[in-house]
């Protein structure tokens, strides 16, 4: 989880956004994106979808990154 969490806070600062701003983008909470970076929880495909759209990280990385079984 630790890597997931890492990872999932360097595509929102790769998309040049805050966890209110990057919340915000995304129609979430800002505790779910704490949740998301922290391990908490997991983002859904459609969140993750969206996360490579602000981003600018294709969504193979992004989902494969947060599927340790892939």
């Amino acid at each position: 989880m630790e890597n997931m969490k890492i990872y999932l806070d360097a595509v929102r600062v790769n998309a040049g956004m805050n966890q209110e701003e990057w919340a915000k983008a995304l129609g979430v909470g800002k505790i779910t994106v704490s949740y998301w970076e922290t391990g908490r929880t997991a983002p859904s495909f459609e969140n993750v979808q969206k996360m490579a759209e602000l981003s600018g990280i294709p969504i193979q990385y992004i989902s494969v990154r947060n599927n340790p079984n892939k």
